[in-house]
């Protein structure tokens, strides 16, 4: 089996993929989500290629662990496309059902340089023209992009932060207006709250083994 065919069959494949609609609400969020059936939808293309994809999972003890693979029936080849692991944010049915359903979702947009949907595109491009310097004084702070959105909100749900707390700090009303300016100061109050929690989870597992 050679990677040859799958490369080509891929360049060509790429270019003609869509964005995935964003065809469910998180009303925790106040944001619209690209489900796995939407991503997998937008995939389809690649099939006209001969070109389709499995996903592998790999044991992880405190979350979800899938590996994407390409696969080109005409050259009989597969073609690692990364792995992608994301924590459960409850040791339960629920919490690694979720993990699950999250880790192949953002590991085949990823693979596949696949992006949600902008659900705003047609409302700014029908939005009437302003001077330069009145779009200059009114334009608002930078939002999140998708990315930076999921970084964020999965921190929060990790952490079993208050996302209306998280918000009144940062004076917005949901989530997805966090202006880019303060991803980074979000990311590292969030990571350090989760690098806690994962310390006192791990003193209790050394409390439960002492005699």
């Amino acid at each position: 089996m050679t990677e040859t065919g799958i490369i080509a069959a891929l360049a060509a494949a790429l270019p003609k993929l869509e964005g995935a609609k964003k065809d469910r609400q998180n009303p925790h969020f106040k944001a619209n989500y690209a489900t796995l059936g939407s991503v997998i939808d937008a995939l389809e293309p690649l099939k006209e290629h001969g070109i389709w994809f499995l996903q592998i999972s790999h044991e992880r003890d405190n979350g979800a662990c899938f590996e994407t693979f390409a696969i080109h029936g005409p050259s009989n080849a597969q073609m690692s496309m990364g792995t992608m692991f994301v924590p459960a944010d409850k040791h339960n049915a629920q919490g690694f059902g979720s993990a699950q359903s999250y880790c192949r979702r953002y590991g085949l947009m990823a693979a596949f340089g696949l992006a949600a949907e902008d659900d705003d595109g047609n409302a700014a491009s029908q939005s009437p023209a302003k001077p330069a310097q009145q779009r200059q004084q009114a334009k608002p702070a930078e939002p999140l992009s998708d990315a930076q959105w999921m970084i964020i909100s999965d921190l929060i749900s990790q952490t079993n932060t208050d996302a209306k707390a998280f918000c009144d700090h940062y004076k917005i009303k949901s989530v997805k207006e966090l202006p880019t300016s303060a991803f980074d100061q979000a990311r590292k109050q969030l990571n350090g709250k989760l690098a806690k929690i994962a310390a006192e989870i791990e003193a209790a597992k050394s409390n439960d083994i002492q005699f």
